[in-house]
């Protein structure tokens, strides 16, 4: 009877594992997917977005980034690249930003020249 106990203690925790890895790996996709969907932004759907919305979007991301980083660690390879990713998806945030921002100081020069 102990030998079943021990047998299905094993095959719980092997499952339990399993799930652990899954619901990782699905978060680290749910990451990998939203930085793949800000760096396919252009300036023009920069722009459309409502700026509220767009930095609450990099905020929940960084935050989730970070928060899979903390439980993973940043010495596994994967959150290395996940870091780098989403260091390169930061940048990209922020030239469009600054993109942006020029845009509309060289609007409003123009409008104050007319």
């Amino acid at each position: 009877m102990r030998f079943i106990f021990y047998r299905l203690k094993i095959q719980l925790d092997h499952l339990q594992s399993l799930l652990r890895l899954r619901k990782r790996k699905l978060r680290q996709n749910m990451v990998l997917g939203t930085i793949a969907l800000i760096r396919a932004w252009d300036l023009n759907q920069f722009q459309g977005l409502d700026p509220v919305r767009r930095e609450a979007l990099l905020r929940a991301l960084n935050d989730d980034a970070a928060k899979l980083i903390g439980e993973v660690g940043e010495t596994d390879r994967e959150m290395r690249l996940l870091q780098e990713r989403l260091a390169d998806c930061n940048q990209h945030f922020q030239n469009l930003t600054a993109a942006l921002n020029e845009e509309g100081r060289s609007l409003t020069v123009e409008v104050m020249l007319s």
